[in-house]
């Protein structure tokens, strides 16, 4: 989805690559069509050294829209994947995906959603459960960044739970943030053991418990 339609050159080139594409029927490009905005434009924007709630500056509250809008504009999938511009797919990227979303399928109670890196990133969500996580967006658009509004999201829907791939599958490109903070510690690289990944809570990183397995958590019931 281009979010600044006939400003983007990246985009419309590869808009146009891809229609002589033999697969081209897989790929759709969308223009946002700005329908829903930052509701308090008024707010000014919070210190980035000094902000202990988390609250999202105009910039990161506009990016959870635009995600909204995105998700919402999905219509045939069986499960959606978010994935941030800024990073690029690891090498086997998708023999490696499939291979999470087969096992994590395995499950009881299914999956909430599946993450194969982090941040907003990297998250496999059902395409049944996306409306509920829309509405979770929605209400906290103001209140936090969309990461941390996902955990919200888990929380309201236990006993179901996020499962969790072995390895990192995306990387990110570039050193900076759209929610900075001081001393950040090195974002984790190709295959690199998502068990042991500073910005996520225990809960959304692998069990090493499970070491055995390429899906965690193991509370859950492989079948």
């Amino acid at each position: 989805m281009n979010h600044k339609p006939g400003q983007h050159q990246v985009f419309q080139q590869n808009q146009q690559r891809l229609k002589s594409h033999p697969k081209a029927s897989l790929f759709r490009f969308l223009d946002n069509p700005s329908d829903l905005k930052d509701p308090t434009p008024q707010l000014s924007d919070p210190d980035p050294n000094n902000n202990p709630t988390n609250r999202p500056d105009r910039w990161v509250r506009q990016q959870t829209c635009d995600l909204i809008t995105l998700m919402g504009s999905i219509t045939e999938a069986d499960h959606i994947m978010l994935m941030e511009d800024d990073f690029e797919s690891c090498p086997n990227f998708v023999s490696s995906l499939t291979e999470a979303v087969t096992e994590a399928s395995k499950l009881r109670p299914p999956f909430l959603c599946l993450r194969v890196s982090y941040g907003m990133n990297g998250i496999v969500i059902p395409k049944a459960d996306v409306p509920s996580l829309i509405q979770v967006l929605k209400r906290g658009v103001s209140r936090l960044p969309p990461d941390l509004l996902l955990r919200e999201w888990m929380a309201a829907h236990k006993p179901r739970k996020m499962a969790v791939y072995k390895f990192n599958l995306l990387a990110h490109r570039g050193t900076h943030s759209s929610l900075p903070r001081p001393e950040r510690q090195p974002f984790p690289e190709c295959q690199d053991p998502m068990s042991n990944v500073w910005s996520l809570g225990q809960d959304e990183q692998f069990n090493l418990a499970c070491r055995n397995r390429v899906v965690s958590p193991l509370s859950l019931i492989h079948i």
